[in-house]
Protein backbone atom coordinates (compact mmCIF):
# COMPACT_ATOMS: atom_id res chain seq x y z
CA UNK A 1 0.00 0.00 0.00
CA UNK A 2 0.95 3.34 -0.90
CA UNK A 3 -0.11 6.79 0.35
CA UNK A 4 0.86 10.67 -1.13
CA UNK A 5 -0.43 13.60 0.51
CA UNK A 6 -1.12 15.80 -2.38
CA UNK A 7 -2.30 19.30 -3.05
CA UNK A 8 -4.59 19.85 -5.72
CA UNK A 9 -3.44 22.85 -8.07
CA UNK A 10 -5.34 21.63 -10.99
CA UNK A 11 -8.59 20.12 -11.29
CA UNK A 12 -12.00 21.29 -12.33
CA UNK A 13 -15.25 19.33 -12.33
CA UNK A 14 -14.66 18.91 -16.35
CA UNK A 15 -11.63 17.02 -15.70
CA UNK A 16 -12.93 13.96 -13.97
CA UNK A 17 -13.83 11.92 -16.69
CA UNK A 18 -10.00 11.98 -17.55
CA UNK A 19 -9.45 11.61 -14.25
CA UNK A 20 -11.18 8.60 -13.84
CA UNK A 21 -9.89 6.91 -17.35
CA UNK A 22 -6.43 7.42 -15.81
CA UNK A 23 -7.07 5.59 -12.43
CA UNK A 24 -8.55 2.81 -14.90
CA UNK A 25 -5.11 2.69 -16.29
CA UNK A 26 -4.53 0.73 -13.56
CA UNK A 27 -4.87 -2.51 -12.14
CA UNK A 28 -4.38 -1.18 -8.58
CA UNK A 29 -7.03 0.40 -5.55
CA UNK A 30 -6.90 3.83 -6.01
CA UNK A 31 -8.58 5.94 -3.39
CA UNK A 32 -8.80 9.77 -3.23
CA UNK A 33 -9.41 11.05 0.75
CA UNK A 34 -9.90 13.52 3.01
CA UNK A 35 -11.81 13.91 5.83
CA UNK A 36 -14.58 14.41 4.64
CA UNK A 37 -14.36 11.67 2.20
CA UNK A 38 -12.88 8.05 1.22
CA UNK A 39 -13.68 7.62 -2.45
CA UNK A 40 -12.62 5.00 -5.34
CA UNK A 41 -10.61 7.48 -8.48
CA UNK A 42 -12.47 4.63 -10.77
CA UNK A 43 -16.23 6.06 -10.05
CA UNK A 44 -17.68 8.74 -11.21
CA UNK A 45 -19.81 9.06 -8.23
CA UNK A 46 -17.53 8.96 -6.47
CA UNK A 47 -15.45 11.63 -7.79
CA UNK A 48 -18.53 14.09 -8.32
CA UNK A 49 -19.56 13.65 -4.86
CA UNK A 50 -15.85 14.05 -3.32
CA UNK A 51 -15.41 17.44 -5.68
CA UNK A 52 -11.74 18.23 -5.43
CA UNK A 53 -11.04 22.15 -6.14
CA UNK A 54 -7.55 23.91 -6.13
CA UNK A 55 -6.21 24.02 -2.65
CA UNK A 56 -7.38 21.42 -1.15
CA UNK A 57 -5.26 18.78 0.24
CA UNK A 58 -5.83 15.31 0.29
CA UNK A 59 -4.49 11.42 0.44
CA UNK A 60 -3.81 9.46 -2.97
CA UNK A 61 -3.99 5.48 -1.30
CA UNK A 62 -3.36 2.46 -4.06
CA UNK A 63 -2.97 -0.57 -3.33
CA UNK A 64 -1.86 -3.64 -5.96
CA UNK A 65 0.49 -4.31 -8.13
CA UNK A 66 1.16 -1.06 -10.01
CA UNK A 67 0.68 0.57 -7.00
CA UNK A 68 3.77 3.39 -7.32
CA UNK A 69 3.29 4.20 -10.84
CA UNK A 70 -0.51 5.13 -10.02
CA UNK A 71 0.08 7.23 -7.27
CA UNK A 72 2.67 9.17 -9.52
CA UNK A 73 0.43 9.29 -12.43
CA UNK A 74 -2.30 11.04 -10.19
CA UNK A 75 -0.41 12.93 -8.23
CA UNK A 76 0.62 14.64 -11.65
CA UNK A 77 -2.95 15.03 -13.05
CA UNK A 78 -4.02 16.74 -9.67
CA UNK A 79 -0.88 19.22 -9.46
CA UNK A 80 0.50 19.51 -13.01
CA UNK A 81 -1.11 22.43 -15.07
CA UNK A 82 -0.29 20.51 -18.24
CA UNK A 83 -1.63 17.38 -17.23
CA UNK A 84 -4.85 17.62 -19.68
CA UNK A 85 -2.64 17.80 -22.49
CA UNK A 86 -0.62 14.82 -21.77
CA UNK A 87 -3.54 12.70 -20.32
CA UNK A 88 -4.84 13.62 -24.40
CA UNK A 89 -1.42 12.42 -25.52
CA UNK A 90 -1.59 9.02 -23.59
CA UNK A 91 -5.47 8.40 -23.89
CA UNK A 92 -6.31 4.46 -24.23
CA UNK A 93 -2.57 3.64 -23.42
CA UNK A 94 -1.20 2.23 -20.85
CA UNK A 95 1.36 4.90 -19.01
Amino acid sequence: MSRKKVTISNFVQDSAADLIQLACCYDSEIILENRQYHVNAKSLMGIMAFRPAPGTTINIITDGNDEYEAADAMEQFLVCADSHRRQDSRRGQRP
